[in-house]
């Protein structure tokens, strides 16, 4: 089933005012936002500048990301007292609707307009918790394959979060780290920068899913869905066959990415929604909504 409190926004709390996890600070999380969104202002320039269509979508989406980006900037730099989950998501999600600027999706036929505008939404506590896994994951870039070594890896890992933030696409990744591999890469530098995006993408979306999901009591384990994308079967295929007795493919503590650009997907295996409304109603869930700053 859905999750039922997916309405209510990502379930992340910040421990203290000072530190997100032990990867991150809140002052070096708004330091990160910060460099994306002066980073994104200049893209919107230039984007602009192209003059066309797909040039003025791409600048509305990065607007939406800068305005989104704001409001949690300002909350992170601060850090006073405990930062409540649907407060912040709240704000940055509304800063970015309004940062939509519909006058771009004129001339778009029939369902197009909501296909673009739907493509231009920015979610940045979604955001926050993609770079926050990427740093608690434990996945580090294999020196060996980049020009310079630790100096290449240090900035191909800043334009990987930075793109996290904004939640640009494999491509945009890809086109920005190119430049930092070796020229002797195997494949070529094209397909390393190519995996490095995908592969960076979609670890930090499986990590949050995985991380969100153990804190939510409600969620009993996780499936492992299957990419059609495998050439030939590999260990996503044993996963998705794994059973703890809630059915095909579902775990309690579901593995990591085990290849580079594995597009596999978890999704939250949660209570039954009639189990869920009594938990709900006898209180069960009280203690952790509170730490979230729900009420009911």
């Amino acid at each position: 089933m859905p999750d039922p409190i997916a309405a209510m926004g990502p379930t992340w709390t910040l421990a203290g005012p000072k530190l997100i996890s032990e990867g991150i600070t809140h002052r070096q999380m708004s330091r990160l936002l910060k460099d994306a969104a002066r980073e994104a202002e200049k893209m919107v320039a230039k984007n602009l500048a192209r003059n066309t269509f797909s040039g003025r979508v791409t600048a509305a989406q990065l607007k939406a990301a800068i305005a989104g980006i704001g409001p949690m900037s300002t909350e992170l730099w601060t850090g006073v007292g405990k930062i409540t989950t649907a407060g912040m998501h709240q704000a940055g999600a509304m800063a970015a609707d309004q940062a939509l600027d519909l006058d771009l999706m004129m001339g778009v036929p029939g369902q197009g307009i909501l296909q673009y505008a739907h493509a231009i939404h920015y979610d940045a506590a979604q955001a926050v918790e993609d770079v926050i896994s990427r740093r608690t994951s434990g996945h580090t870039l294999a020196e060996r394959i980049y020009a310079h070594g630790k100096v290449s890896t240090k900035k191909v890992g800043d334009i990987v979060e930075r793109n996290l933030v904004l939640q640009r696409s494999a491509k945009d990744i890809a086109r920005e780290v190119r430049d930092h591999f070796h020229p002797g890469v195997p494949g070529g530098t094209s397909f390393a920068a190519m995996r490095v995006g995908r592969s960076e993408i979609n670890n930090a979306h499986h990590d949050t899913t995985r991380r969100l999901g153990a804190k939510k009591p409600w969620v009993l384990g996780m499936k492992w869905n299957l990419s059609g994308s495998h050439p030939r079967p590999d260990e996503c295929n044993d996963y998705a066959e794994h059973s703890e007795g809630m059915g095909k493919g579902v775990w309690s503590d579901p593995p990591g990415k085990p290849h580079p650009m594995c597009f596999c997907y978890l999704t939250h295996f949660t209570e039954d929604p009639q189990a869920f409304m009594n938990n709900l109603a006898t209180g069960q869930y009280d203690g952790y909504l509170e730490d979230l700053g729900v009420t009911c």
